[in-house]
């Protein structure tokens, strides 16, 4: 890792990550590999919907992206530096919800790790992390009992086991999960809901 003016990088030998200071979002998500900028804008970022008007199992409704505000006021801290691995822990906060993600890169992994952890303490409102990838011509998959399927990138909230992606013409990312089931996908950009 290194620690600069307006950034925290955390880096290994196949992505260089920039975070930024005050609102703990990734604005640089490189692949050293392919010498390739994976993201268009922001990306890890905590967005807060608004579902006042809908009901507790939202009936007749599959579209969460009624924005009202993100988490900001981060503290963004080096917990973890060595040859194995090197973790980013970012603090942030709305209104009265903490949010903590702590961002892992190992050595020899392609992959990026993420533990979160939210304390929510809002009503009528939903909480989704926006991953907005630089896809082209892209195509939504979900993980299905024993099976994968298709659907459209068009914003639609839809199921999903274990997994959630979306793969173009120039690349392909994905989102594996543990604890939550659900997602959309608009054009190139993954909303993960919490």
């Amino acid at each position: 890792y290194e620690q600069h003016k307006a950034v925290v990088v955390l880096e290994n030998e196949y992505y260089s990550i920039k975070f930024e200071h005050y609102s703990g979002y990734i604005v640089s998500f490189y692949d050293k590999k392919n010498e390739r900028e994976l993201i268009k804008e922001r990306s890890a970022v905590p967005v807060v919907i608004d579902e006042y008007y809908h009901d507790t199992w939202s009936h007749n409704k599959s579209f969460f992206t009624d924005q009202m505000a993100r988490f900001s006021d981060a503290e963004v801290k080096v917990v973890e530096s060595g040859a194995v691995r090197a973790t980013v822990k970012v603090t942030s906060r709305y209104n009265n919800s903490t949010l903590v993600q702590y961002f892992t890169l190992h050595s020899g992994s392609d992959k990026l790790d993420v533990r979160a952890v939210v304390n929510w303490n809002e009503k009528h409102k939903m909480l989704k992390l926006k991953w907005a990838f630089d896809i082209e011509n892209p195509h939504a998959y979900y993980e299905v009992p024993f099976s994968v399927i298709e659907r459209p990138c068009d914003g639609e909230e839809e199921p999903g086991l274990t997994w959630f992606g979306v793969k173009g013409d120039n690349a392909g990312f994905a989102i594996c999960n543990s604890d939550t089931y659900s997602g959309s996908v608009k054009d190139g950009t993954l909303y993960h809901t919490v």
